[in-house]
């Protein structure tokens, strides 16, 4: 072969009378001479992978040439973790006719720098490109779905400049994790998934669609240059640290949609201001706003029967709260270090506030302390009046009326004493002559609990009145 080519050239030299400028059409097409060189190393099956057999099925096969390029032909999937950690393969160019790229299919394969995809595929399987040298890579309009993580790990990914091209996949940025401006997501798109945005550190506003209803876990976390968000009425759902260390968030107002909010959702937002929880939401999940330091005021509805640990913790902007009567139980310190909180309402709905819940603060130095002039609004005989005296906390009685007073065996009258008015009474009921007004002087006059009142119960009383000792 080589032998000819040199022929060819020197041919073409005599032709143009030795001059030193040859033109490329002297040639003709020469691109094939170098593809050629690359041998074929290795070839096999890389189809759906079958557990029974522990093999790859013949539907996709796959060549990779000396130069380290894998060439992919046949139809269906590519089975899961294919080419895993595969350091030799450097180019992938996958054929029309494969329809999906498995799991973890490419994860590993450390000199992977660029892959061609082909409008065929239709999805991406999680971690398929969990690749650190990655740095290329056209993803066709064709791919509807894109697993978690699908190119977690890729530096041109996590470090890309402002000039390089976005990787969008029908208008939906895969992860451009320092990608600038604004996101909009196209309107057949019904979830946003775990880690779809994670690290978008340049991320500054995102429109997110009505087709949306859920948005997963750690969606858009650490992106710190998020602004605002428009979450709209068609969300249901917020997931597990959706929106933590958004240090750039001011506010963000959640539709009556939404039925859950995950916890740490909100964790970190430093700048949130101010927010508002739809009545749809039953319960306020742990550390769900922890360290929303400039959180100044909260709105928690009628709805919310339960605040998580930590819910509000080191909300150190936050100056009052009122609680509603539909809570019932307040977790572990809900409302820790908050210090600008002086004062807090806890209705009677609450039936238990575990210690350090409220009105306590850290310092630089770990040491816990009692905030100053903190004070807890609360009802006589409930658990916020039995944690304000437990703690040693101001509080004030938001009764109507005095404190039930202790019932008192034989005080038919109810005037907190024992003497011979009772005794009369009592007489008067076991003779017939009268009848008790109501349960609580029948109860009162059947002073030895045998359900009836008779001389018993008389005798009883007259001996306490002349006795001047209580019944028990």
């Amino acid at each position: 072969m080589k032998k000819r080519i040199t022929a060819a050239v020197c041919a073409a030299v005599m032709v143009f009378g030795g001059a030193a400028y040859l033109p490329e059409s002297a040639f003709g097409d020469i691109t094939g001479l170098t593809a050629s060189a690359a041998e074929i190393v290795e070839s096999g099956n890389c189809g759906k992978y079958d557990d029974d057999t522990r093999k790859y099925s013949d539907n996709a096969t796959y060549t990779l040439d000396s130069e380290g390029t894998l060439t992919i032909s046949g139809t269906g999937e590519i089975g899961i973790n294919a080419f895993y950690d595969k350091s030799s393969v450097k180019k992938v160019i996958i054929k029309d006719g494969i329809t999906s790229i498995g799991y973890g299919a490419f994860e590993y394969c450390t000199s992977l720098t660029s892959i061609t995809i082909p409008n065929s595929v239709t999805s991406i399987g999680g971690r398929a490109f969990f690749c650190t040298s990655l740095t290329s890579i056209n993803i066709p309009d064709s791919v509807t779905s894109i697993g978690e993580e699908a190119f977690y790990y890729t530096p041109w990914l996590s470090n890309k400049r402002a000039e390089d091209p976005l990787v969008v996949v029908n208008g939906i940025l895969i992860d451009g994790s320092t990608c600038e401006g604004d996101i909009n997501i196209p309107d057949d798109v019904t979830s946003i998934g775990d880690w779809a945005f994670y690290n978008c550190k340049r991320l500054t506003s995102i429109t997110i669609p009505d087709s949306v209803t859920s948005i997963g876990n750690s969606a858009f976390e650490e992106c710190i240059s998020l602004t605002s968000i428009n979450i709209p009425d068609s969300v249901t759902s917020i997931g597990d640290r959706a929106f933590v260390f958004c240090e750039s968030l001011t506010s963000i107002t959640i539709p009556d949609s939404v039925t859950s909010i995950g916890e740490e959702a909100f964790y970190g937002c430093t700048s949130l201001t101010s927010i508002t929880i739809p009545e749809s939401v039953t319960s306020i999940s742990d550390h769900a706003f922890a360290f929303c330091t400039s959180l100044t005021s909260i709105t928690i509805p009628d709805s919310v029967t339960n605040i998580g640990d930590g819910a509000f913790e080191a909300c150190t902007s936050l100056t009052s709260i009122t609680i509603p009567d539909s809570v019932t139980s307040i977790g572990d310190y809900a409302f820790y270090d908050c210090e600008s909180l002086t004062s807090i309402t806890i209705p009677k709905s609450v039936t238990e506030i575990v210690p350090y819940a409220i009105g306590y603060y850290q310092d630089d130095n770990y040491r816990e302390w009692k905030i100053d002039g903190f004070k807890i609004y609360c009802y006589h005989g409930t658990a916020g009046e039995q944690y304000a005296i437990g703690n040693g906390f101001d509080y004030e009685l938001l009764d109507d009326t005095e404190p039930e007073k202790p019932f008192i065996k034989g005080d038919i009258t109810g005037d907190n004493k024992l003497d011979t008015k009772d005794a009369m009474k009592v007489v008067a009921f076991a003779k017939k002559t009268s009848v008790p007004k109501n349960e609580a002087e029948f109860a009162a006059a059947d002073v030895n609990g045998d359900g009836k009142i008779d001389s018993k119960d008389a005798m009883i009383v007259i001996n306490a009145v002349k006795t001047k000792k209580p019944i028990k």
